[in-house]
């Protein structure tokens, strides 16, 4: 998983914004999530405006974004323009090494699993209400998103997640199964498999 590692140095969005404030991110985590946004289209100062946020404080790499602020920005996504499974559009837009530390962790860990593993450890450290959790005794392994973390946020991770490592092992990773605790917008965009969607979320 290491072939590119040098180039690298609930259901409605209001939802969001009911993350506890005490709860934030590193400013060129929300900077990559910005740039994601006007890949798709949406006017980012604009954006950026709704939270009480500006490009002066998104260059400050000493700053950190409320995960509060993070959910005003999407309900105001929505509002200008919605957009089914937005996570999903977004992650999507996310190229390899919008995240750097995050995304050198992974790509040069041997396997997947110590990948996951890395990737476990990093948002715990950074503060992240996403919580991750592998019982790997299970057949197949079982990766769960805990810690209370709104809807957009589990579909965000668990998308990026996916995508990427699939594109790192050249399509040989994948999800056997995504669950969800909430209703997405568009199931079949997920690869729900919707008999289990109810019961369980990934992440839970």
């Amino acid at each position: 998983m290491t072939p590119r590692a040098n180039s690298l140095t609930d259901r409605d969005t209001s939802q969001v914004g009911s993350v506890a404030a005490a709860f934030s991110m590193p400013v060129n985590d929300v900077r990559a999530l910005m740039n994601a946004f006007g890949s798709c289209g949406y006017d980012v100062a604009s954006l950026l405006r709704s939270a009480g946020l500006n490009d002066a404080e998104l260059s400050n790499p000493d700053v950190r974004i409320s995960c509060e602020k993070l959910g005003q920005i999407v309900t105001s996504a929505q509002r200008m323009r919605f957009t089914p499974n937005l996570a999903l559009h977004l992650a999507h837009a996310t190229p390899l090494g919008a995240y750097p530390l995050l995304d050198y962790v992974v790509l040069t860990s041997e396997t997947v699993g110590a990948g996951v593993r890395g990737l476990a450890r990093y948002l715990r450290l950074v503060g992240n209400p996403i919580v991750i959790e592998i019982d790997e005794d299970s057949d197949p392994i079982r990766i769960d998103l805990t810690g209370g973390a709104a809807a957009f946020n589990v579909e965000f991770v668990t998308s990026l997640t996916q995508l990427h490592l699939r594109q790192e092992t050249n399509g040989a990773f994948s999800f056997s199964c995504v669950s969800f605790r909430h209703q997405p917008d568009d199931v079949a965009a997920f690869g729900v498999v919707a008999s289990r969607m109810k019961a369980s979320r990934l992440g839970s």
